[in-house]
């Protein structure tokens, strides 16, 4: 017999089907309205009536609204969810446990919840080498086995603790939002599946006390990182000095991403992002500073390592990882898609290695122009030159030449404004503009609807 945990966890498998063929969670969600109203409520019976209860309880706001509606169809035919049904969504959280990694790259929280006298446990791993996100979910129904493991004493390279419930749910909450955003999530297939009833548990955690902010690095905690380590004879033995100040600024300039980095946090994890995600999607880099690279990121992560009072052993993991990170350095920087995605930010990386600057001018010029992997038009099939206006206007016209402009308003008149407006976003000139769009994003617009947005208010 199936039990409120089974049928949650098929019910989450139903609901986020739409988005593992790269729907929105706009279009997922009208899509799953769609299959509850035309599908489960016309079928009733006891068996449809749990799993629309089950939706209820780990469904997206909308998905939930028409479940609810679909639920009480199915009940006006005769057919009630069966007793158990009643305590889906309702489990009880009994205890949480966090084991971490000595380099601060990742975290594993684990929460175990009761059913009456049945445990199951939500396990999250969360990368926190940029601003925390989920990368692995584990829903398991039969959970010692997997709490022995959190506890094992034996990794010199992690730790573990008991987790306050309410701390568990601070933590959790922003790596779970981040997740799922945009077209395609970071979460494998399994993982994904079980993101539904993860957000339905989180519910059932108690809410965080305010608590005191924590410690904030700014620019200028970066830069004393920077003069620091320059003035190390690590560094003055790791190359050209032009070159070793680049890369510890980059190095350093990473940790604006994640509000409560140190600047000089380093491990194997981290120093993958930067050198194989980060740089070859945001800098564009001369031969001197590619050559310059293996010496002093190995000269940064020796220094860092001694500042944070890292052991032997975590040293030892350090130098043991870096050279296969630098081996892959080369394909990353040098794959087509991520030069694409660098000529976004081509006149500022030229004048800062700041995270924050670049992530900020980047956030702004993806909502101008879309970046390769998200056009849909001609554009897509072609290599360009996103430093040049004419290129920009033309992949502006490409993925709107098929839009209906709004009422009023010619075709012509319509590409011509979407085209003027993008290019406002891409100089942040006027400042409004993008006040606007940053607005429009903040309430989950996506990109090519803010375009159209801005088109309607500016005109």
């Amino acid at each position: 017999m199936q039990g409120p945990l089974e049928v949650e966890l098929s019910s989450a498998a139903l609901v986020v089907q739409p988005r593992r063929i790269g729907m929105d969670q706009q279009l997922s969600d009208l899509a799953i309205s769609s299959v509850l109203a035309e599908d489960v409520a016309e079928y009733p019976s006891a068996a449809s009536a749990a799993v629309l209860r089950a939706i209820v309880a780990v469904g997206s706001p909308s998905q939930r609204s028409a479940a609810t509606a679909a639920l009480g169809e199915v009940t006006s035919s005769g057919f009630y969810p069966p007793a158990w049904a009643e305590t889906i969504g309702r489990a009880v959280p009994v205890r949480a446990l966090r084991r971490y990694d000595v380099f601060g790259d990742t975290e594993t929280i684990a929460v175990t919840f009761a059913y009456g006298p049945d445990r199951h446990a939500l396990l999250v791993r969360t990368d926190l080498c940029r601003p925390p996100v989920a990368t692995k979910i584990v829903i398991d129904d039969d959970p010692a086995d997997l709490l022995g493991l959190l506890q094992d004493e034996r990794d010199p390279l992690s730790r573990w603790e008991d987790l306050d419930l309410a701390a568990a749910r601070a933590r959790l909450e922003p790596a779970l939002t981040r997740c799922d955003r945009g077209r395609h999530p970071t979460l494998p297939v399994e993982s994904l599946a079980c993101l539904p009833v993860a957000r339905a548990r989180l519910r059932r955690l108690p809410r965080p006390q305010p608590t005191a902010p924590e410690a904030r690095f700014g620019a200028a905690d970066r830069e004393a990182a920077v003069t620091a380590f320059i003035s190390d004879p690590a560094a003055q033995d790791a190359g050209d000095a032009h070159v070793v100040r680049f890369w510890a600024e980059v190095l350093a300039g990473y940790g604006g991403l994640v509000p409560g980095t140190p600047p000089t946090l380093v491990g194997p994890i981290r120093l993958s992002h930067v050198l194989l995600s980060y740089v070859p999607t945001m800098f564009e880099l001369t031969q001197a500073q590619r050559r310059g690279l293996p010496t002093a990121v190995a000269a940064w992560a020796r220094w860092a390592s001694d500042r944070h009072r890292l052991d032997d052993a975590a040293c030892a993991h350090i130098t043991a990882q870096l050279p296969t990170v630098l081996a892959r350095f080369d394909d990353a920087y040098d794959n087509p898609d991520n030069a694409q995605h660098r000529a976004y930010l081509h006149d500022v990386s030229a004048t800062t290695a700041d995270a924050t600057i670049l992530a900020a001018t980047l956030t702004r010029r993806s909502i101008a122009l879309p970046t390769p992997d998200a056009r849909t038009g001609e554009s897509a099939e072609r290599i360009v030159n996103v430093a040049d206006p004419a290129d920009r206007h033309a992949v502006i016209r490409d993925e709107y030449g098929d839009c209906d402009p709004p009422e009023g308003m010619s075709r012509a008149v319509f590409l011509d404004t979407a085209v003027r407006v993008s290019e406002q976003l891409w100089h942040d000139d006027p400042p409004l503009v993008w006040q606007t769009a940053r607005q429009l994003l903040a309430e989950g617009v996506p990109q090519h609807e803010i375009i159209h947005e801005l088109v309607q208010v500016t005109s």
